[in-house]
């Protein structure tokens, strides 16, 4: 509930010993606290408080263990000065990868390697029984080198160094699949490497679209999304398609009051240039979201389709009465139906 977040502000903005110096938080929690924010600091002088003070007193911001989506970021920055401090690990390996302590942090990738830790991109070939990877990109704290024209490529995200687990305990089987032969743990994770940075795409069982041939980071496309001014949260799913392989289908829950129809999202994406490889489709999912987790497959199978159906936003829920357009956020006139609660998952980041 949004009241929970009261005291976590309280103990944030406290001067009594010992203070809060370090931060670190998953961005569900970051958008929660900006969303309690935006409703009990609403006066200037108070917004200008809580700036002072976090920039005064705090001296590190982290956000871990799933994808950030840029708006959190830059509106966590707006409110307290910090830009938040992204980084990627999991814990078979500790951490691997992170934006510098002091420095340029670049929104919405996770840095370099640390020192002791080596990182590579590549696609793995299966033939004739036999295994081969193309390297895309490789490198640690010194630096990455890329194969020529591969920059930019996805594949899986391989790491070696001494901070990597040795086995999983009486697990031989799983331990021999984890690494590549030469020695490289897989992390199930697909990177791109491109601009001096590496980027987490996804889970790549999970979080990785197959569509028409392409391969669509549901992440990206989630982080798109929220930047629109009257969507509060969005989850991005590829249930099954007779055509496409998989359909990119967007679940999506609107700021309390705000409207919002397929049509009026399609064209403020293309009007901002953000509209995702392939068109996300109209069939929306409307329930509650409490939190919302980034990785949704434990409730494909729980969710209801609702094409063209109406949405109310000051409820956060759905019901009769669709108009053409589809409009997200028409009145439910108080005849709310509310969807099936399901727990959710969130990727090893």
């Amino acid at each position: 509930r949004l009241l929970e977040f009261g005291p976590v502000w309280k103990r944030l903005l406290s001067s009594q010993a010992p203070r809060v110096s370090v931060f670190m938080a998953v961005p569900t929690i970051y958008a929660k606290l900006i969303e309690y924010y935006d409703e009990h600091f609403s006066q200037p002088q108070v917004q200008d408080f809580v700036r002072a003070f976090c920039q005064e007193n705090i001296r590190l911001m982290v956000s871990g263990s799933a994808a950030l989506p840029v708006p959190v970021l830059k509106k966590w920055k707006a409110i307290t000065g910090h830009t938040l401090l992204e980084r990627y690990g999991m814990t078979e390996i500790g951490m691997a990868l992170s934006n510098p302590l002091h420095g340029a942090r670049v929104p919405g990738a996770v840095g370099t390697p640390l020192p002791g830790v080596e990182v590579r991109i590549a696609t793995e070939t299966v033939r004739g029984g036999g295994r081969s990877y193309t390297i895309h990109a490789q490198g640690d704290e010194h630096g990455t080198q890329v194969t020529p024209g591969l920059e930019g490529q996805e594949g899986e995200l391989l790491v070696r160094g001494s901070s990597v687990f040795r086995e999983y305990w009486n697990r031989p089987k799983e331990t021999r699949e984890a690494f590549t032969p030469d020695g490289w743990f897989r992390t199930g994770d697909t990177a791109a490497y491109h601009d001096g940075v590496y980027w987490i795409k996804g889970r790549t069982s999970v979080d990785i679209i197959k569509n028409g041939g392409f391969k669509i980071s549901a992440l990206e496309v989630e982080r798109q999304l929220l930047a629109h001014p009257h969507i509060a949260d969005v989850a991005v799913i590829g249930p099954p398609d007779m055509v496409w392989g998989q359909r990119v289908s967007a679940v999506v829950q609107l700021r309390r009051g705000e409207m919002l129809s397929v049509k009026e999202l399609k064209e403020w994406g293309m009007a901002v240039g953000t509209a995702p490889p392939r068109p996300v489709s109209p069939h929306y999912f409307s329930r509650h979201f409490h939190p919302l987790s980034p990785s949704l497959a434990p409730w494909q199978e729980t969710h209801v389709p609702l094409q063209r159906d109406s949405f109310c936003g000051s409820h956060n829920t759905y019901g009769s009465g669709a108009t053409p357009t589809g409009t997200l956020g028409t009145s439910c006139h108080h005849q709310c139906q509310h969807g099936a609660e399901g727990p959710g998952t969130a990727p090893a980041q």
